[in-house]
């Protein structure tokens, strides 16, 4: 990558050459997205396709399907792997495919079919992301979970998914939460998966016994897996994720506007399902 150059467009406002093709300027960008340089893939790449993208609109409809194309299957290198530098092109990959989930929020440009797709594979690589690793040192953020959590939030506000596949979104988040784990949120991915459900509760399409239910799946867990007599880490950790994801969700709940429904009966029956959890 040529640091000057790109430099040279932040410096003049993201603003494209005159004598540069814009495809040509992205492809080299996505290129870099996996770089295990935070400069290259931070600063440069991400940064620069993040304004392009969901600030000066400068890619068609047709540009943004083809980046589409090349993005999904980045979201399978090497999936299921811990500990190596392909994380950083997964997660990048679905961040900026949540920036384009953004961007279809303002223009409505994408097709049924090809929303239902992303809502698939946006599910798929939220549950088969192994690496939870947020920040690495002298790499930067991974971030693999919060950036799929970002995808799955700006699908969820699209009008083209049903209520079923937002409760579909939701059924994928409880599993993700549940996953037996060896470490603790602590980088906010309790939050960025609470976003999500907040999406499908201002969304006001789901059925509120539907919602009610969902939270059964943590009821469930906490009754078929009582603690331990000794110290066991995995079910410390899975525990904790699920305790501090609810308190997330409370949290964003009683801070989210006034909606009757959510207040009256969403609300009561999270209330419910934290208890157990709370000392």
């Amino acid at each position: 990558m040529d640091v000057a150059f790109w430099q040279q467009i932040v410096d003049s406002y993201y603003q494209i050459p005159e004598d540069c093709n814009l495809i040509d300027l992205t492809s080299d960008l996505m290129q870099h997205l996996g770089a295990s340089d935070p400069q290259l893939r931070d600063k440069y790449a991400y940064n620069i396709l993040s304004r392009w993208i969901t600030l000066y609109d400068y890619h068609t409809p047709d540009e943004l399907r083809q980046m589409i194309d090349w993005l999904l299957p980045r979201l399978q290198t090497n999936i299921g792997s811990i500990n190596d530098d392909s994380v950083f092109e997964r997660s990048y990959a679905a961040l900026i495919l949540s920036l384009i989930a953004y961007r279809d929020t303002r223009s409505s440009f994408l097709e049924m079919e090809e929303m239902h797709e992303l809502m698939r594979i946006g599910c798929e690589y939220l549950l088969y992301e192994a690496d939870s690793r947020a920040y690495i040192p002298e790499k930067g953020w991974a971030n693999a979970y919060n950036h799929a959590a970002d995808f799955l939030r700006f699908l969820v506000y699209s009008p083209l998914l049903a209520p079923n596949e937002q409760m579909t979104v939701l059924h994928t988040v409880a599993k993700k939460v549940m996953m037996p784990a060896d470490t603790v949120y602590i980088h906010d991915e309790d939050d960025r998966f609470a976003r999500i459900v907040i999406a499908v509760l201002r969304r006001s399409e789901v059925l509120m016994a539907d919602l009610v239910a969902w939270q059964r799946h943590f009821t469930n867990w906490r009754q078929e897996n009582p603690k331990p007599e000794e110290y066991q880490l995995t079910y410390h950790a899975t525990h904790q994720n699920i305790k501090m994801f609810l308190r997330a969700l409370l949290a964003q709940v009683e801070l989210m506007e006034y909606l009757p429904h959510v207040a009256h009966e969403f609300l009561p029956a999270l209330i419910e399902t934290v208890r157990p959890f709370t000392l």
